[in-house]
């Protein structure tokens, strides 16, 4: 029996499922576990979805963001640990404990870093989305369709995606995305939904990254910060500082781009972008991290000089050796 084959019959014969969405969690992440969780209910399944870090304000609209809640409390013994788009299981944090006591865990995930860790992995680095994993093992389980599913798998797929401009939207990703249009699903009102607005302290903590942008002696690799302050002072939540090194990536003639947010005194959260030339989901892993080769992030502790020196000094190194 395949990995896939083992998953479906978990699904199908577990009666408690517990979900959990990956800290910091992005559009892919909540996308994938709660169109999921609506699943798995309409399946007749007890269901938990459980984060350790809020829902980013662009993603509490989607339909079945109220399931979400935090892991609280000692852990309840459920059937299926069902672990959506986490490349390791500490990337689940607090909620930890409930995967570890869960009798069974199926681990559903693209990253090419996933380090395997349940009973079941269906790891496939080519699909451009966890989203569509789990869209394919809806469709295998012949669940019934409704528009709230679907909204929330193009949500994981347009996010991964980056409104299908990124290298890994391939011709599978276009028809899935196709099938959810069909379903119901309005690409304009969910982009403004999900892209069109940013909270005014977002903007500002934009502006703030912008201003304190650095670049490397050759002007291909830039980096920014924000500390812990920046958002007490404009009374920002974490999740309005995603993005920004998107934004930065976006600099004519930039391979690179790194945002440094401290999440606590001496402990850096990174995100890493890149415009194809420089893998940083392996440079993310030379500090632990990991992810895409276009998108990464890994944490860093200790001082900010240092972290960005010796980030840019190894990104400077690898890329000089891609171009040489």
């Amino acid at each position: 029996m395949t990995p896939w084959e083992k998953a479906l019959q978990a699904i199908r014969q577990a009666q408690s499922v517990v979900l959990f969405l990956h800290q910091r969690p992005d559009g892919d992440s909540v996308g994938s576990n709660l169109a999921m969780a609506l699943a798995l209910s309409a399946m007749g399944k007890a269901v938990k979805v459980l984060s350790q870090d809020p829902l980013p304000s662009y993603l509490r609209g989607l339909p079945g963001a109220e399931r979400v809640e935090r892991p609280e409390g000692a852990p309840s013994s459920f059937d299926l640990a069902l672990a959506l788009d986490c490349a390791d299981k500490e990337r689940t944090g607090a909620a930890l404990p409930w995967l570890e006591g869960a009798g069974l865990v199926v681990n559903v995930d693209h990253h090419s870093s996933n380090t395997f860790f349940g009973h079941v992995n269906v790891v496939e680095p080519e699909a451009a989305a966890t989203g569509e994993l789990v869209y394919r093992l809806l469709l295998d389980l012949e669940v019934p369709w409704d528009e709230a599913m679907a909204k929330n798998l193009y949500v994981a797929l347009l996010t991964d995606t980056g409104s299908f401009s990124f290298s890994n939207t391939t011709p599978a990703a276009h028809r899935m995305a196709a099938h959810l249009l069909e379903l119901g699903v309005k690409p304009a009102e969910v982009a403004e939904e999900v892209f069109g607005s940013r909270s005014e302290a977002g903007l500002r903590l934009l502006g703030r990254a912008i201003l304190r942008l650095q670049k490397d002696p050759s002007g291909r690799l830039v980096w920014s910060y924000l500390r812990h302050e920046d958002f007490e002072e404009l009374s920002a939540e974490p999740g309005e500082g995603e993005g920004i090194a998107q934004e930065l990536r976006r600099l004519e003639g930039v391979e690179g781009a790194f945002f440094f947010r401290e999440e606590r005194p001496g402990v850096w959260r990174v995100s890493l972008r890149s415009r194809g030339r420089l893998d940083v989901a392996e440079l993310a892993g030379v500090f632990g991290g990991g992810g895409h080769p276009r998108a990464a992030g890994m944490t860093w502790q200790g001082s900010l000089e240092e972290g960005s020196r010796r980030l840019l000094e190894e990104a400077a190194r690898r890329l000089a050796v891609v171009e040489s």
